[in-house]
């Protein structure tokens, strides 16, 4: 038996970290409006959440890097190219 885990939840911060390898581990949130969408594992552990107001998340991790999230970038639909 073979059990797989797959963390779908940070899909979007691994697309930035193909999109731009000097990411990888560093504190990094992708947020959208005032909301981090997701955090990667170095934020989680500085004590990031997913759902928390951009300023909480600058305040529990001052060295966090923003990354404006683009809805379309992880979207495959026709009508939603970038």
């Amino acid at each position: 038996m073979v059990l797989s885990w797959v963390d779908f939840e940070l899909m979007p911060g691994q697309v930035e970290q193909v999109r731009d390898p000097r990411l990888q581990g560093l504190p990094f949130a992708i947020k959208q409006k005032h909301i981090i969408v997701t955090a990667s594992y170095p934020a989680r552990k500085k004590g990031v959440k997913k759902l928390q107001l951009w300023t909480e998340a600058k305040k529990t991790c001052p060295e966090l890097i923003t990354i404006v999230g683009e809805v379309c970038r992880f979207n495959r639909s026709p009508d939603c190219r970038t």
